[in-house]
């Protein structure tokens, strides 16, 4: 029997995370300092966040108040593609870092973030079919 309930919260935490991420983006590409201006230190909390979830040799990088709204299906996703991609993780902190510092991402970075972006759009799509064929 599906859990309806989990299958919601998690939609919801998908789509929010979604959200987040394509207005950091949006703000990224209209940037020509490549900036988050509002938010960008809790976009790079939450990147961090992310890596310690994923690997956890970036563990003490876990944001106690924003662990528990990170999707697990994102988690999973992510982690999956940690095998083709063993320096995720690394990656993830890096970008943490420079939005947390304020600092002007690169462009590989401004695609991380757009990447993760398109992981909790997906992840909301997927749960989405999930919660209408139950």
């Amino acid at each position: 029997m599906t859990d309806i309930g989990y299958l919601s919260t998690q939609y919801r935490r998908a789509t929010q995370a979604a959200s987040v991420l394509d207005q950091a983006v949006e703000e990224l590409n209209a940037s020509p300092a490549r900036r988050v201006e509002h938010h960008g230190a809790d976009l790079g909390r939450y990147l961090a966040s992310l890596a310690g979830l994923i690997d956890p040799v970036y563990a003490r990088e876990i944001d106690r108040d924003l662990a528990t709204v990170v999707p697990s299906t994102v988690v999973m996703s992510l982690s999956n593609r940690t095998r083709l991609e063993p320096d995720l993780s690394r990656r993830l902190l890096r970008t943490a870092e420079t939005l947390k510092a304020g600092r002007t991402l690169e462009p590989d970075q401004v695609t991380l973030v757009e990447q993760v972006g398109d992981v909790a759009t997906l992840d909301a799509v997927r749960l989405s079919r999930e919660i209408l064929s139950s």
